[in-house]
């Protein structure tokens, strides 16, 4: 294997990760701000679609908080009553946990083959 093989190094662009997450929450909080500004300052002339539009703005707020709450709470429950009693009560999840395998097959199976691809390369370069 080479030192400087490029599969092995660090992405250029992994300190700037917290930096990028940082500007989207930024960018998220701002725009959610300005919506809620824009519902408020119309009230007039949104008469009686005011209420309404505030309550679609505070529903469409908290759908993000609610579905992230929900999929910690199965992964709790996964971990605390195990696969088969949970995959029971989920068939949804059972589904989805075996595409991820078969994708986790799939690309193991793929570096097998390139790295078996590599070493007749490396012999057939050697002339064996």
């Amino acid at each position: 294997m080479k030192k400087n093989d490029r599969r092995y190094r660090e992405p250029w662009y992994l300190p700037l990760i917290p930096l990028i997450n940082g500007v989207e929450i930024w960018l998220l909080v701002f725009g959610t701000l300005i919506a809620f500004a824009f519902i408020v300052i119309n009230a007039d002339k949104l008469r009686w679609f005011f209420v309404p539009c505030l309550i679609a703005f505070f529903t469409l707020l908290a759908i993000p908080g609610a579905w992230g709450r929900i999929r910690k709470e199965r992964v709790e429950e996964h971990a605390l009553i195990g696969d088969e009693l949970f995959y029971a009560a989920y068939p949804f999840e059972r589904w989805l946990h075996r595409r991820r395998e078969a994708r986790k097959a799939r690309r193991e199976a793929r570096k097998v083959r390139r790295s078996e691809r590599q070493k007749t390369r490396s012999m057939q370069k050697l002339g064996l």
